[in-house]
């Protein structure tokens, strides 16, 4: 029997590798016999890791949420009949990982049950490695790395295989807590020993050792040959980057990086893999970049991974390897520019276009007609279909709501030009003067910056495009943001919040966005964040957008334009908001978030849409704030 169960375990993974084996084990799994089939086989593969694989790949050929619980409820029954098993405890926790269930998960893998089979099975499980993947995934770091430094202490080793090391290194990067990010880096590619119990001094220097060490000889070559032209030494800044598919961070991580830098080194260099491995939009960006600075593709997993990492800076001769990731960027950002005692100030400097963007982007507008001698505005609109991560699915909107504002733009004179991809859906409007890039014939990604710096203004939203005007220094309105201590604002930056809502005790209410900032809503990262606060949003009306746009117009005719009491009002709150977030620092659920970036100069409201917003007795108030 026990060798009819190997012969069967082989035979589906081979099946697995091959298309039509694949559509057999589909099939099967969509019938109860088929997935006790599975179950069975499941409980025969010892190995943590592996048992795992097979039910993530089990879990992709389920591919739609009715048959992902369809597993789930068939590995509940099976654990059911025999409840002090951990292996079948551990199946049905890791389908449930590998589903849209993550709030479920989280509680099933904080049950007693979970802390039963950790005290006496952890090693014949994926316990560890599960609750560490569901925290991250929900963004419940505090837990993500107690679990690992739990985990170390019982089975030093089980989280490398799928890694949930470098999971809680992203984690305690967010917590502030480099120590620990690093030897999390450490364990995940085995530069130091799998012992239980925290790292020593000596370890910890060896990993950074290990990192530098890989960074300078993948660099080597091509400082020898900078030291050969220049004949001098130069002092040189490394920052890792490698966002392949996120747009927004393959502009914004390296123009902060850039920014808080470019007086401290000569020469910057961005290693990061090959560039065949990026998509087409965000390695436009790397086009950008080149221009600051060499990007030198790497193979090593270890220098690819620390783009995502928060482990400090380190300075071996005169090479200093900047391993900050986003979020450090932005804190640093926003701190120093706080502090009047140095000289960084946010917005100060920005990226310029390579000279061929505008020969591309000049060609193209002469071919399509649009006419770069007249105003125009960029505009870009997140729909559901941009990427389809459930957790950021609260920032989308619907480009519909858009058409009033569309219309007033052109009217007033401007060629409204929308960006996107061809999966956007499309808004129809008869008008010469409007566009719709994507669709375009000989469309290229390169037009998307090169239009955004040609614009009056940009109107975005918190997604990838924006980060072109950030970036580039081009005002932006900010239609249906929503409040995140990670948004730093342009030169000129006008926000049309969406509508926050609370439910409370069944009774559900709308908040103002005051009364937003006093939830801390800023520090809400994900959907499971809102879902877990009782919080909503729900998208600006058409008039709200309008009176946005009109807003906007004003202040980009008149950039001298006076603050309007609702203004000065959110002013003195969001820095009030910055201010008792700096003093609760470490103490904060996520300290990496211990500021707000619209504390920065250059953010307003629309007073319209506050206007719009608020009643009577709210407007007396804040007009008697302001005039304080």
């Amino acid at each position: 029997m026990q060798r009819l169960k190997y012969f069967l375990i082989r035979r589906a993974r081979a099946a697995y590798y091959s298309p039509q084996g694949r559509r057999v084990i589909t099939f099967a799994l969509g019938t109860g016999p088929g997935r006790a089939l599975a179950l069975r086989l499941l409980e025969q593969i010892n190995d943590p890791a592996n048992r795992r694989l097979m039910i993530e790949g089990i879990q992709v050929a389920n591919a739609t949420p009715d048959r992902h619980k369809a597993f789930i409820e068939a590995a509940r029954r099976h654990f059911a009949a025999d409840p002090n098993n951990p292996i079948r405890f551990d199946v049905l926790a890791i389908a449930m990982l590998n589903s849209s269930l993550q709030n479920e998960t989280w509680s099933l893998l904080n049950s007693v049950e979970t802390e039963k089979f950790l005290a006496s099975d952890s090693a014949k499980t994926s316990l560890f490695g599960a609750r560490i993947s569901v925290g991250h995934e929900i963004e419940l770091y505090h837990e993500v790395v107690a679990d690992a430094r739990r985990a170390i202490d019982v089975t030093p080793g089980a989280l490398r295989a799928r890694i949930d090391f470098l999971k809680s290194a992203y984690a305690a990067g967010k917590l502030r807590r480099e120590r620990d990010a690093i030897e999390f880096v450490g364990r995940q590619f085995k530069l130091m020993p799998d012992h239980p119990g925290p790292a020593t001094d000596t370890e910890i220097e060896k990993i950074l050792d290990i990192c530098a060490e890989t960074t300078i000889g993948t660099l080597q070559r091509h400082v020898d040959f900078q030291k050969l032209k220049t004949g001098k030494d130069s002092r040189i800044g490394v920052f890792f980057l490698s966002s392949t598919e996120a747009l927004g961070h393959a502009v914004l991580d390296p123009y902060y990086f850039v920014a808080l830098n470019r007086d401290k080194f000569d020469k910057f260099y961005f290693v990061g893999p090959p560039r065949a491995s990026y998509r087409p939009a965000s390695r436009g960006c790397l086009q950008i970049v080149e221009q600051y600075g060499d990007y030198i593709e790497t193979d090593s997993d270890l220098l690819m991974n620390l783009s995502w990492m928060s482990l400090g800076h380190h300075t071996v001769g005169n090479y200093t390897l900047v391993i900050d990731h986003y979020w450090t960027l932005l804190r640093a950002a926003v701190h120093r520019t706080h502090d009047v005692r140095d000289d960084f100030r946010h917005n100060r400097w920005h990226f310029a276009l390579p000279p061929y963007y505008h020969v591309v982007g000049e060609a193209f507008c002469a071919e399509r007609g649009i006419d770069l001698r007249r105003p125009l505005i960029v505009m870009h609109v997140r729909d559901k279909g941009y990427h389809g991560i459930a957790r950021q699915s609260f920032r989308d909107s619907s480009v519909e709501s858009y058409r009033a504002a569309v219309e007033y733009l052109l009217a007033r004179g401007y060629q409204v030009v929308r960006i996107g991809d061809v999966t956007m859906p499309r808004l129809t409007v008869k008008a010469p003067r409007y566009f719709e890039l994507p669709f375009l014939d000989n469309y290229r990604h390169e037009l998307d910056p090169f239009l955004i710096a040609r614009s009056r203004f940009m109107i975005g939203c918190q997604s990838g495009p924006c980060a072109f005007a950030r970036a580039l220094g081009t005002p932006l309105l900010t239609i249906n943001a929503v409040l995140h201590y990670t948004l730093l604002p342009s030169t000129l930056e006008i926000a049309c919040f969406k509508r926050y809502f609370k439910t409370k005790a069944g009774v559900r209410a709308e908040m103002s966005i005051h009364e937003a900032l006093d939830a801390r809503a800023d520090q809400l990262d994900n959907s499971y964040h809102f879902e877990r606060e009782g919080i909503t949003v729900e998208n600006a009306t058409a008039e709200e957008i309008l009176a946005a746009t009109r807003d906007m117009d004003a202040w980009i005719e008149n950039p001298t334009l006076e603050e309007t009491p609702e203004q000065v009002a959110f002013r003195r709150r969001v820095m009030q908001q910055n201010n008792a977030l700096g003093r609760e620092g470490l103490d904060l659920a996520l300290p990496i978030a211990d500021y707000i970036g619209i504390s920065l100069d250059g953010y307003r409201i629309s007073p319209g849409v506050a206007r719009m917003r608020a009643e009577p007795a709210a407007i007396d108030h804040i007009a008697v704030v302001a005039s304080r």
